[in-house]
C-alpha cells in the first residue's frame, strides 16, 4: 500500500535550486535511508514531506494517502519553546484516569444505595472509555519507551527550556513513537543515544509495520534498518534496493560500467579523429566534413559521460571513534593510521 507519492517536485532557496524533479514512492513497511552529502537537501526533503516547507509552485505534487498519520523528528530542536508540542501524555486519557481515581474514592465512601448505583454506572463508563483509548497498552508502551531512551518521570515533566539538547531529542523521539504513526520521518535519530538505546531503536523500527524514511550518518544503523537506500545527488534522487552495503556494491558496479563506457568512447573518438585527419590529408572535403560532424557527436557524448562521472563519483566518508587509552605520553599516542590510502585528482580539477 502506497502511503506517500512524490511527483516531480523541486525546491529553490534564493534562486538556487536544491531539489530538481524529485520522484519517490514510500509504501507501508518500507525502511528507506536517505543519504547524500551535507547540503544536498536531505533535511529539506523531509521538511517538504512533513509540510514544514512548500515545493516550488510550478512543479509536481506530494500526495499522502488518506488517514495516514505522519510524524517528523527534526534534527535541530532548539527553536521549540512550547511544552505542549512535547507532551507525552494523552490529554483525554489523562482526564479519564483522573475520573476513575475520583470515582474509586467516591465508591469507597458511598453508603446510599441509589448513589452507589449511579457511581458504579459512571465508573463502568469511565473504564470502557479507558479501554477504548487503549489505556493499558499506552501505559505499557510509555514505560518501555522511557526506559529504552533513558528518560525518567522527572525529565519528562520538566519545562522544555530546562532540558538539554539531548534530552529534548529523546523526549521528542519518545512522543513520536508513542503516537504509533503510519510514516516516520527521522532526521539523525541516533544523535544523543547510547549504544543500548540505538540497539533498541533498531529493533523497534524493524518490528513496526510503519514506513520509515530517515537520514543518518551512522552506517551501522543504516545497515541494520534500511531495506532501501535513496541517494540524493545534485538535486536528484535515485533509489537502490538494500541497506548501505548493498547500495555501495551497486554504486561500485555502476562506476565500473561508466568507466568502461568512457574508455571505449575515448578510443572511438581517437579513431574518428584519425579518420578525419585522413580525409583531410586526402583532400576528400565532403567525407572530411561528414567525419568531422561524427567526431563532434562522439566528443559531446564523451563530455556528457565525464560530467556525469564528476558529479556522481562515490565520496569517501569515515567516522572517528574514541579508542581505549594507550600507555605512554600523549605525544607518543597514535592519532590516525591509514592503510593503502590513495589520493588523486581528476584532470579537470587540477
Amino acid at each position: 500500500m502506497s502511503l506517500l507519492s512524490i511527483n516531480n517536485i523541486s525546491k529553490s532557496f534564493a534562486a538556487v535550486k536544491i531539489l530538481r524533479g524529485i520522484d519517490l514512492n514510500i509504501n507501508q513497511g518500507d525502511k528507506i535511508a536517505l543519504i547524500g552529502d551535507n547540503g544536498a537537501g536531505k533535511t529539506t526533503l523531509l521538511r517538504l514531506i512533513a509540510g514544514q516547507e512548500t515545493p516550488d509552485p510550478e512543479f509536481g505534487s506530494i500526495q499522502i494517502a488518506r488517514d495516514t498519520v505522519v510524524e517528523y523528528l527534526e534534527q535541530q530542536l532548539d527553536h521549540l519553546s512550547i511544552n505542549s508540542d512535547f507532551a507525552l501524555e494523552d490529554p483525554e486519557l489523562t482526564a479519564v484516569e483522573a475520573d476513575i481515581r475520583m470515582l474509586q474514592a467516591d465508591l469507597e465512601c458511598a453508603t446510599d444505595k441509589n448513589h452507589l448505583e449511579e457511581l458504579m454506572r459512571k465508573y463502568a463508563k469511565a473504564q470502557d472509555r479507558f479501554a477504548a483509548l487503549d489505556g493499558f497498552s499506552f501505559r505499557q508502551r510509555l514505560e518501555t519507551i522511557l526506559n529504552a531512551l533513558s528518560l525518567d518521570e522527572d525529565t519528562i515533566k520538566r519545562p522544555l527550556e530546562l532540558l538539554s539538547g539531548g534530552e529534548r531529542m529523546r523526549v521528542a523521539l519518545a512522543r513520536i513513537l508513542l503516537r504509533s504513526p503510519d510514516l516516520l520521518l527521522l532526521d539523525e535519530p541516533t544523535n544523543h543515544l547510547d549504544q543500548k538505546a540505538i540497539d533498541w531503536l533498531e529493533d523497534y523500527l524493524n518490528g513496526t509495520s510503519a514506513a520509515v524514511f530517515f537520514v543518518s550518518h551512522d552506517r551501522a544503523f543504516i545497515n541494520n534498518v534500511a531495506t532501501k537506500t535513496a541517494e540524493l545527488n545534485n538535486g536528484k534522487i535515485k533509489l537502490y534496493s538494500g541497506n548501505y552495503d548493498k547500495y555501495y556494491e551497486q554504486k561500485q558496479l555502476e562506476e565500473k560500467t561508466l568507466e568502461r563506457r568512457i574508455y571505449h568512447t575515448e578510443k572511438k573518438l581517437q579513431n574518428q579523429e584519425n579518420i578525419t585527419q585522413t580525409m583531410l590529408s586526402h583532400r576528400n572535403i565532403s567525407q572530411y566534413h561528414s567525419s568531422e560532424k561524427k567526431e563532434a557527436r562522439i566528443a559531446e557524448n564523451l563530455a556528457t559521460l565525464r560530467n556525469y562521472r564528476k558529479s556522481h563519483h562515490t565520496r569517501m566518508s569515515f567516522q572517528l571513534k574514541k579508542q581505549p587509552e594507550q600507555k605512554g605520553s600523549r605525544r607518543e599516542q597514535l592519532a590516525l593510521e591509514a592503510k593503502q590510502l590513495t589520493i588523486g585528482f581528476n584532470q579537470a580539477d587540477n
